[in-house]
């Protein structure tokens, strides 16, 4: 779980990401199997080929030697640009969400392992190149091939120097791991070509499952033109562990924690989201929470939170070591405190803090949830 930081720049994958593009690639691929005398595997295996490296793909999915994959690419690039370019569709929603970054004052950039040249001729297609400050692709002669390569390319080429405010956003592990390999954080999206498992195994930092929710996570520090700044809208659930309130801010989940009686709740999608993946975690279900969240206190209290989400599941640190990690060590009393404060129950961990000797010691929603939380994550760790 990570707090997200406000991204000035939103890199883009383009196939699986930005355009549904199956249908011209598989096509292509095809193409070049047929003229390279080679089988043509079935349409489950020619999807692989969505996002990685086309030299990677015939290699690695069709078995070929480098000399025969490099032919296969030059027979895929003669129907690719006469007809396959051109046989995708943008994602529902893609062109409200470049456009709200765009308005929204972000820099976005396409980082593709699609040859530039194409990469540049399908924005210009879809009505799209304008939301782009920078296109970066790979090149023909295999110069700049690799996702990372292209990622390096586009910071290079934009000048940022500050990774923190960088952000790429695909479907494969080739974009996460490229995200990680240039040290910028990565999102991964559910609606392409990857699965969760693996966006999740490649360490995604966020994950998506729709354009809406990637567009909470790209937008929620900033806001939108629509969102009212620190408005709450909270809901009240049922759980395990009593009724607990769910708050969301400016498309981020603000608050959790538990409640004696239910209010007035105005259920939203991320809340129920929440809700979903709370009760997820209470059946032993979910180790790790992959929500958009927004968290409020001093910068003391954030750095505290911020080390309690390192702490992993089914362990737990003490409140000296936390006070260590923030470079207060002489501040066990005052994480104490924070703890006390926390506004993401569950989600920020502080049941995961107990006493030097081990002892179980306060928790806002009780000492005897507190041994049941810890016990619960003992038995699935």
């Amino acid at each position: 779980m990570s707090v997200i930081p406000d991204f000035k720049y939103i890199l883009f994958d383009l196939d699986g990401t930005l355009t549904d593009s199956a249908p011209g690639i598989t096509a292509s691929v095809k193409y070049a199997l047929k003229k390279s005398g080679e089988p043509v595997p079935d349409y489950t295996v020619l999807c692989k080929f969505i996002g990685p490296p086309l030299l990677y793909g015939f290699m690695s999915f069709c078995g070929m030697s480098e000399e025969r994959a490099e032919k296969a690419v030059e027979y895929y690039r003669e129907y690719y640009s006469v007809n396959g370019i051109f046989e995708s569709e943008l994602y529902p929603g893609i062109k409200e969400l470049l456009s709200q970054l765009f308005s929204s004052n972000k820099k976005v950039i396409l980082a593709t392992s699609k040859p530039e040249v194409f990469a540049v001729k399908i924005l210009e297609h879809f009505g799209i190149s304008d939301y782009f400050y920078f296109t970066a692709g790979a090149t023909l002669d295999k110069t700049r091939n690799e996702k990372d390569q292209v990622i390096a390319y586009a910071l290079k080429s934009t000048g940022i120097t500050n990774l923190s405010e960088a952000v790429m956003v695909g479907d494969r592990f080739h974009d996460i791991k490229g995200a990680k390999s240039n040290g910028i954080r990565s999102v991964g999206v559910l609606y392409g070509f990857g699965s969760r498992k693996e966006l999740e195994n490649s360490g995604a930092d966020f994950i998506a499952k729709d354009t809406k929710q990637l567009c909470r996570i790209l937008l929620c520090s900033a806001g939108t033109k629509k969102a009212q700044v620190n408005s709450i809208t909270s809901a009240f659930y049922d759980t395990d562990i009593g009724i607990i309130e769910i708050g969301v801010t400016d498309g981020a989940v603000s608050l959790i924690r538990t409640a004696g009686q239910k209010g007035e709740s105005v259920f939203t999608e991320l809340s129920d989201e929440a809700f979903r993946q709370i009760t997820e975690y209470l059946s032993g279900k979910r180790k790790k929470f992959d929500l958009p969240i927004k968290i409020t206190g001093t910068d003391f209290q954030k750095k505290v939170y911020s080390a309690l989400l390192d702490i992993p599941y089914g362990e737990t640190a003490s409140y000296g070591e936390i006070a260590a990690r923030t470079g207060n060590p002489k501040a066990a009393r005052a994480v104490g405190g924070a703890c006390n404060k926390n506004p993401l129950l569950l989600v920020v961990p502080c049941h995961r803090v107990v006493g030097a000797s081990g002892s179980l010691t306060g928790f806002a929603a009780g000492i005897e949830t507190k041994k049941k939380l810890l016990a619960l994550e003992k038995r699935n760790k």
